[in-house]
């Protein structure tokens, strides 16, 4: 699974959101957001990643579908 790109894993999690197999392949977009370089600074400043889910919406005038979305946030205590 690995193999694929982003946004072709996005969208197999949205297909299987919920099972184990969806839990992988969340694993697999957490890994990836985290390695990158501004993940691994984030990481070094203390912060978390929490990926959520973005609905449906326009943007720039093109609709964007379902996907994941990385938000790095404080850890709460």
């Amino acid at each position: 699974m690995k193999s694929f790109n982003t946004e072709s894993l996005q969208n197999m999690y949205q297909k299987s959101k919920g099972t184990e197999r969806g839990e992988r392949i969340l694993s697999i977009l957490r890994e990836r957001m985290e390695s990158s370089t501004q993940g691994r600074r984030k990481l070094a400043e203390g912060l978390v990643l929490e990926l959520r889910d973005v609905r449906e919406h326009e943007r720039d005038g093109v609709s964007v579908v379902e996907h994941i979305k990385g938000f790095w946030v404080k850890e709460t205590v």
